[in-house]
């Protein structure tokens, strides 16, 4: 039973860490647009 639920908890962390990586790109992709757009209204 323990067993399990160690694997179990692998699987979660794996997956959170798997979602904290797409939110953190994600993020970075979001702030890259802003500073585009932000640069674009400065110059225009």
């Amino acid at each position: 039973m323990k067993n399990a639920f160690k694997k179990v908890r692998r699987q979660f962390f794996a997956a959170s860490t798997k979602m904290l990586q797409a939110h953190c790109s994600c993020d970075q992709a979001l702030k890259g647009q802003r500073a585009v757009r932000n640069a674009g209204l400065y110059s225009g």
